[in-house]
């Protein structure tokens, strides 16, 4: 539930602590669907080109890809911690949670995201794995329209 109120004429909403944990979770819902995405393209993209899957050329999920994993290593490249864990934390703070006890799913679904390995390491990791997406966007071009004889029913 949420709570309403005005402060100097404008009005505000205040997430009660229940919704703040339901936002919570929704939230790194999207995070690991965000991190499965990518795991999936890394690996699908080299092996659909190899098998003839032509949906692998696909533009417009190609560059959402290349979007999200340049998101990740520049967030690195910046020493930053992901938006989405930003917000996930500050959710669960007005939720009244410890980010260090929180509920169980949460505690998994970080586990699953966050890897406790060195910054250098996660920057040159997710930058090669960027630079990777990149040559794979040369070596396995995606097409705007499907390749001739494909059509859709």
């Amino acid at each position: 539930m949420l709570v309403k109120g005005t402060l100097r004429n404008v009005r505000y909403v205040t997430l009660t602590p229940e919704s703040a944990l339901a936002l919570a979770n929704v939230v790194l819902a999207l995070h690991m669907a965000a991190a499965l995405f990518i795991i999936f393209g890394l690996v699908t993209i080299p092996l659909g080109a190899r098998l003839g899957w032509a949906f692998v050329h696909g533009f417009w999920w190609r560059l959402l890809h290349v979007a999200a994993m340049a998101t990740v290593a520049l967030q690195k490249l910046l020493g930053e911690m992901c938006f989405l864990t930003v917000w996930e934390n500050r959710l669960l703070a007005v939720a009244r949670h410890d980010p260090y006890h929180v509920p169980l799913i949460h505690t998994w679904g970080e586990q699953f995201i966050h890897v406790d390995l060195p910054m250098p390491f996660l920057v040159g990791f997710y930058t090669a794995l960027w630079i990777y997406l990149i040559v794979l966007w040369f070596r396995v071009p995606p097409r705007l329209k499907p390749p001739a004889g494909l059509t859709r029913p």
